[in-house]
């Protein structure tokens, strides 16, 4: 039967036992279509067409229908024809977007007497569901944005203010504004609103005499307000503490200065020795403990653990000139006052340049060697050792040492063994 070029309700008609959707699956698996006018492989749509198409779809008729009436149209271009193409754009251009006022208050009234919506379709000819359910339910209408206030009412506000008048004067002199927007704009103040977003300045000197000038008088924050108008209340107390903190502490702007050899040397011993913490050692080299963590960062090397970095340090200093050492800066924390940060530098240097100097990378002599072996068989810590007998070493070198005699003293016993 589709050899011969039969439609689909002719085939219907002689297999009553198919629906029209079975058979055109069956057509689709096989790869058989219906015959195509001449002319391409997409069909185009005539006006008549589309008149027929719209009134089948007015009727209430399924694509698949429309399908067998139409026998040159399959469901899909219909479909396509029905939501992306030109039937789509008809069924929708005559429809107009426009309300009038005449169907509003018919709209309205229909609305109030709850009529059906099918009946509200059939009043309203040229109006889409989607047109009537949008009109009925319009979307919040947008309010326009107050605009910016000028310096001008801004200069008339803060006069009226002076002059005692109330909110409702000045709003009547402003007619533009509403009494909650004067009463907004009084209530945050146009000072505080400029401080907010204006760009930050520094002080100036001149700024600075000024307000230790007002502040050693005894002159109340008041006074200096008004004294100094470009700066609020928040920014000149904040600045005078900063000036009390400058004067209070010496070495409030020695993290501006380059760090000395002696300096560095007292940072690494103070850290690495002694364990103490930034806050003591920012006290005993006069500088902020941003800088001393700073400083730290820097002498430590990258290739060189923590473990390392304090056997670098330890055997710069003798455990006698350690005690010394520690037993000095006590002492000048102790004191009250300033702390005299020279005479620690001092003394600390001239303890490191009367020490052996390092040795971690000589050889060993024989003396050495025996001096390991004898108190190692003592008990003696590595610690002690390093500090005491053989100065100049660090403990790890002095294990790798004592590591390396006894795989010799196994290597020569083995030896020996052997020969026998």
């Amino acid at each position: 039967m589709r050899s011969r070029g039969l439609s689909r309700t002719e085939i219907l008609s002689a297999l009553p036992g198919k629906s029209l959707s079975a058979l055109d699956y069956q057509l689709f698996r096989t790869g058989k279509r219906f015959p195509r006018p001449r002319g391409g492989a997409a069909s185009s749509w005539s006006e008549a067409e589309l008149s027929l198409v719209q009134g089948m779809l007015d009727e209430g008729m399924k694509v698949p229908q429309i399908a067998i009436v139409l026998r040159n149209k399959l469901p899909r271009e219909i479909h396509a024809a029905v939501h992306h193409g030109k039937l789509h754009k008809e069924r929708t251009m005559y429809k107009s977007d426009v309300w009038s006022a005449e169907e509003d208050a018919d709209l309205e009234r229909m609305l109030n007497d709850r009529v059906p919506d099918e009946n509200v379709l059939a009043a309203l000819p040229d109006k889409t569901e989607n047109r009537s359910s949008h009109r009925r339910y319009p979307s919040r209408t947008k309010v326009a944005r107050p605009r910016l206030w000028s310096d001008e009412e801004l200069a008339t506000v803060e006069q009226m203010l002076r002059d005692a008048k109330t909110v409702p004067e000045i709003a009547a002199a402003l007619p533009g504004k509403t009494i909650s927007q004067i009463r907004t704009r009084i209530t945050y103040g146009r000072e505080k609103f400029r401080q907010r977003y204006r760009k930050i300045q520094h002080f100036s000197k001149e700024e600075d005499l000024r307000l230790r000038e007002l502040k050693e008088s005894g002159a109340p924050w008041s006074e200096i307000l008004t004294a100094i108008p470009s700066r609020n209340y928040r920014s000149l107390t904040d600045r005078w503490n900063y000036l009390e903190d400058k004067e209070s502490q010496p070495h409030f702007e020695r993290h501006k200065q380059e760090w000395s050899a002696p300096e560095d040397n007292l940072l690494l011993y103070l850290w690495a020795n002694q364990q103490l913490s930034r806050a003591i050692i920012a006290g005993v080299l006069q500088r902020t403990k941003n800088a001393i963590s700073q400083r730290i960062e820097v002498l430590q090397s990258p290739d060189l653990t923590l473990s390392r970095w304090k056997g670098f340090i330890t055997h710069r200093v003798s455990r006698d000139q350690a005690i010394e050492i520690s037993n000095f800066i006590r002492t000048e924390l102790a004191k009250p006052g300033i702390i005299k940060l020279d005479d620690i530098l001092a003394e600390f240097d001239g303890n490191i340049k009367a020490t052996v100097p390092p040795r971690h990378s000589q050889s060993y002599t024989p003396e050495e060697d025996d001096l390991i072996l004898r108190m190692r068989m003592e008990g003696r810590a590595w610690k002690d050792i390093a500090d005491e007998a053989i100065p100049g070493r660090t403990k790890q070198g002095l294990y790798q040492r004592w590591m390396r005699l006894k795989q010799r003293e196994s290597t020569i016993t083995a030896a020996a063994e052997s020969v026998r």
